[in-house]
């Protein structure tokens, strides 16, 4: 049985536990990986919320985004990237989670079906992620979305593609209103001290990511480049951000670290460690209590500073 670091609470424990008794190894295909997100997300997230105007659009031939309006009228916006380790996940597998943040903030999501890797490696998905903001900007009065009061965030991967975005974007002269960063990625290094910590056994593991990094960039080179590092950037002139952490999680410090550059070059920020938890813990809703917490959290951000 595997021996869990004392931080790691009883609910998370029972749920390693489970997986590691049913699922001992790692999927052997990157279609079977992909599958295994899909398959366990149902029992990840319990009931999803019904919302008055759920609404695909295509953006270019190779770009849909899912709007999810909580109300009738002009409202803000959260443009939202999903995790999956930049080559996993779906609108689909967020479905429920973009639905319940709707609907707890009162802010529009607007989730984009970006490109996976590895079939399309660094930097499409940045690609698609600034022509989903451009395509949301210029839409926006027929969306019902109020053009000033636009945020951007993600969980995880989509964390690391939602500060490139808004990199692009701050480039491009337009200024978005808050950042919403869920557990997410900085840069291909692994040897922080949550890395580790929890390199096996709570989860996402550091081979993991390791793979997931090597799919996404490519080439070398492209895992250097600070659109895919995006630790290395000047932060100044970035909105407000909540960052939220799990405590037993490869990537705990890497969310630390940007709050900590974050804070020296000004920008407000708010980083919500959760104890005991673990990476993808805040799509586990119908699992953790935390889950809700998280959830609440973010949604009261949103609400707080966008509306």
């Amino acid at each position: 049985m595997q021996t869990y670091n004392r931080q790691v609470n009883a609910n998370v424990q029972a749920y390693l536990e489970n997986v590691h008794t049913h699922h001992p190894s790692a999927p052997a295909t990157m279609e079977a990986f992909r599958k295994g997100l899909l398959d366990v997300m149902p029992g990840w997230s319990g009931e999803k919320t019904a919302l008055p105007l759920v609404v695909q659009r295509l953006v270019n031939p190779n770009l849909s985004v899912t709007v999810y309006s909580p109300q009738p009228g002009i409202q803000p916006a959260l443009l939202y990237f999903h995790g999956g380790g930049w080559v996993r996940g779906s609108v689909a597998t967020h479905d429920w989670l973009c639905r319940n943040l709707a609907a707890q903030s009162g802010v529009a999501i607007v989730s984009v079906e970006y490109r996976l890797s590895p079939e399309h490696v660094f930097p499409a998905a940045v690609d698609d992620g600034f022509d989903a903001l451009l395509w949301l900007r210029d839409n926006a009065v027929s969306l019902d979305i109020d053009v000033q009061r636009i945020a951007i965030g993600g969980d995880s991967s989509g964390g690391n593609i939602s500060i490139a975005t808004l990199l692009r974007a701050r480039e491009a002269g337009i200024a978005l209103a808050a950042q919403l960063l869920i557990y997410p990625p900085i840069e291909a290094r692994f040897d922080t001290a949550s890395y580790n910590t929890y390199a096996e056994g709570y989860h996402l593991t550091h081979q993991t990511m390791q793979r997931c990094w090597q799919a996404y960039t490519g080439q070398e080179e492209n895992a250097r480049h600070p659109q895919a590092a995006v630790i290395h950037n000047d932060f100044r002139g970035l909105p407000p951000a909540l960052i939220i952490a799990a405590e037993c999680d490869p990537l705990r410090d890497d969310g630390r670290q940007l709050a900590t550059r974050y804070r020296q070059a000004g920008v407000p920020v708010q980083y919500s460690l959760y104890p005991g938890t673990i990476h993808a813990f805040f799509l586990m809703p119908a699992l953790l209590p935390e889950a809700r917490e998280a959830q609440q959290e973010a949604a009261r951000f949103l609400r707080d500073t966008l509306q």
